[in-house]
Order: C-alpha cells, then structure tokens, then sequence
C-alpha cells in the first residue's frame, strides 16, 4: 500500500539518547494528530492521492 509506505517513511525516529529540544520537537510535531479537523484533512489528501493515482494508472494501462 502506498499511503502506508509512505507514512512510515514520514515517521521520525528519535536517538537512543534524544536531546531536551529534539524530544519538545517531537512532541510538538505529534500535536495535530490529536486534531480530528487535522486527521481529516490528511485523510481526504490521502483519498484525493489515491484517486488521483488510480486514474492515472487506469489511462495508462
């Protein structure tokens, strides 16, 4: 699956030992996806991808 590819390619991944600012970083970067506006968002983008893809695949093919 594509969109999963991608969203662990997407995925930060912290040291063993992570610095003060590098843990605020990820905390701050993980915020919106306690968001549901957020999660929507990304969601209908993701959709809207997978369309998008799907067509270009079937004109090509």
């Amino acid at each position: 699956m594509r969109g999963a590819a991608a969203a662990r390619s997407l995925t930060p991944e912290l040291p063993e030992d992570p610095s003060v600012g590098q843990v605020e970083a990820w905390v701050e970067s993980a915020r919106p996806a306690g968001d549901a506006g957020y999660r929507e968002l990304l969601r209908g983008l993701v959709e809207a991808e997978a369309a998008e893809a799907d067509w270009a695949a079937r004109a090509v093919g």
